[in-house]
């Protein structure tokens, strides 16, 4: 497969957004070719952010690991879920207690971020939702009753999978729906495709969405969060999304441009590379 789109709509392109899992790695290592497009991208001038919903992390160590597998990434450069969530509860729930139904690495990066976490005891202003292997009934029932009690509720993803090493798994968004189906509320999402990290992704290029590339592999995610901050998307098929899946895309939520993988960006966007 090449692209189904054309070279034209991407004229202009001055920035990347790079998702991560499923664009540009799995796992921990570097899917075929990666290293080297975004090395070319580079050489080219363009502006590259490295956009994850991580939220066990703190931005440096994020560079640090993509920079171990030989991508070469400065923190300044990482648009991390964690950090857009601590910036939001800081901002909107400083001084108020906010429950997690989370990682304890979640919970470590928060609290060391100056974010006041609820204990069981505690009545909760707000419930965070994040990618949590060990949830269980118990957490079902602690986020319900506090939703109930009038806690606001806010979600790091609304992800259904996302890619691994050993394929896909359910992700955060698996979660959320189930605890909106109990409560009857939705959830406020902070991370992609929020506004609030299409925000952050142009406010660190110093881009305008025009000249901004989106590119990911899930289309509810990475495509419609380029979509709603109005850059130009691409979608690749090398993580959660196949090739089926893409001619079932309808046409409000497809993409400028569809990739087997990222080998062909730069031919995808030759004017910019001449």
């Amino acid at each position: 497969m090449g692209w189904q789109g054309t070279a034209v709509e991407m004229r202009g392109i001055r920035g990347i957004v790079f998702d991560l899992d499923g664009t540009l790695i799995r796992g921990d290592r570097p899917l075929a070719s990666a290293i080297e497009i975004v090395a070319r991208l580079r050489q080219a001038g363009l502006r590259i952010v490295f956009c994850t919903q991580d939220t066990e992390s703190e931005d440096t160590s994020i560079a640090a690991r993509l920079n171990q597998i030989g991508f070469d990434a400065d923190p300044e450069e990482i648009i991390s879920c964690g950090a857009v969530v601590v910036g939001y509860l800081l901002a909107n729930y400083s001084g108020m207690s906010v429950r997690l139904i989370g990682t304890e690495l979640q919970r470590q990066l928060l609290s060391e971020n100056g974010v006041t976490l609820a204990n069981c005891a505690e009545v909760a202003h707000a419930v965070l939702i994040g990618l949590y292997p060990g949830f269980s009934a118990n957490d079902l029932e602690t986020a319900c009753r506090a939703i109930w009690n009038g806690a606001a509720l806010l979600a790091i993803a609304h992800d259904r999978t996302f890619p691994t090493n050993e394929g896909l798994l359910p992700a955060t968004g698996a979660l959320v729906r189930t605890i909106e189906h109990a409560t009857r509320r939705r959830a406020r999402i902070l991370g992609k495709p929020s506004v609030h990290m299409a925000r952050s992704a142009l406010k660190r290029l110093a881009l305008p969405p025009e000249a901004t590339l989106v590119i990911g592999d899930n289309v509810d995610v990475d495509v419609r969060m380029g979509k709603l901050a109005g850059c130009r998307t691409a979608l690749v098929l090398s993580g959660c999304t196949s090739a089926s899946d893409a001619a079932r895309i309808p046409s409000r939520a497809r993409p400028d441009v569809i990739l087997a993988d990222v080998t062909r960006l730069p031919e995808l966007l030759r004017l910019e590379l001449v």
